[in-house]
C-alpha cells in the first residue's frame, strides 16, 4: 500500500479527510460533482490494474524517459526497463508477470524522480 500512495502522490493525487477521520485520495482529474468516488489509500490498484498503471507510465515518458517491457521466453520472466532520465537513471526490473515487473520498475524510478527533485 505503501508504493501505491508514493505513485498516487507522484500523480498528483490530493489527501482528503472525512468527517469519519478516513483519509482519501482524490485524483484531480476527477471533476467536483464525482469527488464522492475518491479512494481511500488501501483500494489503490496500482499494482494490479493496467487501467491505473498506464497513465503512470505515460506521465514518465512525457519526462522524456523511455520505457520499454521485454518477455524472456527461456526464463518465462518479464522485464522493464526505464531509461534516460538526464543519463543519470537507468533501471532493469525481472519478474514472472509483466504487471509485476512494470509496477516495481514504476515504484523505483518515481523514488529516484523524488530525491532528484528535493536537490
Amino acid at each position: 500500500m505503501k508504493d501505491n500512495i508514493l505513485i498516487a502522490k507522484f500523480m498528483g493525487w490530493n489527501w482528503s479527510k472525512e468527517g469519519n477521520g478516513k483519509t482519501y485520495l482524490m485524483n484531480p482529474r476527477l471533476q467536483p460533482e464525482e469527488i464522492i468516488y475518491s479512494t481511500r489509500p488501501e483500494q489503490l490498484v496500482f499494482h494490479k490494474s493496467w487501467d491505473r498503471l498506464m497513465p503512470v507510465i505515460e506521465k514518465i515518458e512525457k519526462l522524456g524517459v523511455t520505457t520499454q517491457i521485454c518477455y524472456a521466453a527461456g526464463s518465462k520472466t518479464y522485464c522493464t526497463w526505464i531509461l534516460g532520465l538526464y543519463n543519470d537513471y537507468d533501471s532493469t526490473n525481472v519478474f514472472p508477470s509483466k504487471i509485476e515487473s512494470v509496477y516495481s520498475a514504476v515504484v523505483e524510478f518515481i523514488k529516484w524522480y523524488n530525491k532528484q527533485n528535493k536537490k
